[in-house]
């Protein structure tokens, strides 16, 4: 990296962190909005989200039971260079099954390696429940609505189960 590069960097994050102060939030401030148990396929994932984690590098997720401490994650659950740290992370649990419950510690780890503990979380893992997302709503229609002779017509939805493809208006109209 030349020298120019490293000096832009330095103005770069001085600047976005003197920013970040003057609107009241602080070096190593991390808020986490969510901790879950999800069972993904054959596997138990922790998945935590975060609305911001400055001055962190990254996450390590420990399992608690027995007056034992697991650290889970064999590598740091790194935060991306440059970024707020919003958003979504998770780690397999491979000592988990569907349907145990489990007690997790999250600490975020700090550019000069030391922890904070973020909080302790109890999760369960359980199969997600289908979710339809809504990408656009419009006041009307761009097509005419398409149907299939043979079952009538169908909304086509995007869901996390890969065997679901389309449910009917009535499915809908029944809840």
């Amino acid at each position: 990296m030349t020298t120019n590069r490293v000096r832009f960097l330095r103005v770069s994050i001085a600047l976005v962190a003197a920013a970040l102060v003057a609107s009241g939030v602080s070096a190593g401030d991390v808020r986490i909005s969510a901790v879950e148990g999800q069972w993904a396929g054959d596997r138990a994932e922790v998945v935590w989200t975060t609305e911001l984690a400055l001055g962190t590098i990254g996450f390590n997720l420990y399992r608690i039971g027995n007056g034992d401490e697991t650290r889970v994650n064999d590598i740091l659950v790194c935060v991306g260079f440059g970024d707020s740290g919003q958003g979504a992370f998770r780690v397999v649990d491979p000592a988990q099954a569907l349907g145990d419950e489990a007690t997790y510690r999250l600490d975020a780890v700090r550019p000069d390696g030391s922890p904070s503990t973020l909080g302790v979380w109890t999760v369960r893992f359980e199969e997600a429940a289908p979710q339809m997302q809504v990408f656009a709503t419009l006041e009307e229609p761009l097509l005419e609505p398409l149907s299939a002779p043979e079952s009538g017509p169908a909304l086509k939805v995007m869901v996390e189960r890969p065997d679901i493809y389309a449910v009917s208006y009535e499915a809908i109209a029944a809840g």
